[in-house]
């Protein structure tokens, strides 16, 4: 009951915010880790994600915060969307009267999406503490198809304690997607920071800070900004579910959107 308070809280204060969207993401894995030998092991793994989406029905639709990896510059409309901001800023101002703003009764409606992943991983320990991966995927969804490979390098310190995990990743991403009958390539890098602390037996608390950008041109540009934290429960070695929140935001525009999300998850491990 309060986490549904907490829920409903959320989605009702960021109503008021601008350039914003709240969502909920249902999320199923499974996975299977094949290991070589010592150093070296693959992992098949399949994601269905469905996203029941409340948005603004007089604002264009940000997919894009529905991905499940910094996919490299998606293409979105927040150029159009700042035009009609500071077209409607002279507007907005007939609303002010002694510094009171109306409030935000814009229409909104719910949007369910779906989008699947499909992705192989392969994965080798240089060092107790670095490791080197190489990783395809399959990205789908009901409007389009795309493909991403990610070169990285993890770094994962040994802690005082085995209860906390920390993890720092670098990766090169190359996407791929497709735009009027021809594929379009984009590339990028991105890290990750990573925090994991066992708290009770079975009960962790995660957290991750991810941001990924780009050269254009010689000028670096940023892309996202992405924030998860929440609380995973361990049934067994096969079987968690998990409860977070995600914050993410553009940082690449003249007014950067930002996204809320509460996601449930259930993963399977075999």
């Amino acid at each position: 009951m309060k986490n549904l308070i907490a829920l409903f809280t959320l989605m009702a204060f960021s109503f008021t915010l601008p350039a914003q969207q709240v969502g909920i993401n249902l999320r199923v894995e499974a996975a299977k880790n094949f290991k070589l030998n010592k150093k070296t092991k693959i992992e098949l793994a399949q994601q269905l994600q469905l996203n029941p989406e409340i948005k603004n029905i007089n604002k264009k639709y940000n997919r894009i915060f529905d991905e499940f990896e910094l996919f490299p510059f998606l293409k979105d409309d927040d150029d159009d969307d700042d035009d009609d901001d500071d077209d409607n800023d002279d507007d907005n101002s007939a609303n002010v009267d002694n510094g009171f703003k109306d409030l935000n009764d814009a229409p909104y409606a719910i949007d369910l999406a779906w989008r699947s992943s499909t992705s192989v991983d392969f994965d080798y320990k240089i060092r107790k503490w670095l490791r080197f991966g190489q990783s395809y995927a399959l990205l789908l969804d009901a409007e389009d198809v795309r493909h991403l490979a990610r070169t990285d390098l993890t770094i994962q310190p040994k802690m005082s304690s085995k209860k906390l995990d920390v993890q720092f990743r670098i990766a090169h991403q190359l996407g791929a997607s497709h735009d009027e009958r021809r594929l379009k390539l984009d590339s990028d890098f991105s890290s990750r920071t990573a925090l994991e602390w066992e708290f009770k037996k079975r009960h962790v608390w995660f957290n991750s800070f991810s941001v990924n950008g780009a050269f254009d041109e010689g000028t670096w540009e940023w892309d996202r900004f992405r924030y998860d934290t929440g609380l995973e429960y361990k049934l067994s070695k096969t079987h968690s579910f998990s409860f977070g929140y995600r914050f993410q935001q553009r940082l690449n525009r003249k007014k950067n959107a930002v996204s809320h999300a509460v996601s449930f998850a259930y993963s399977f491990d075999f």
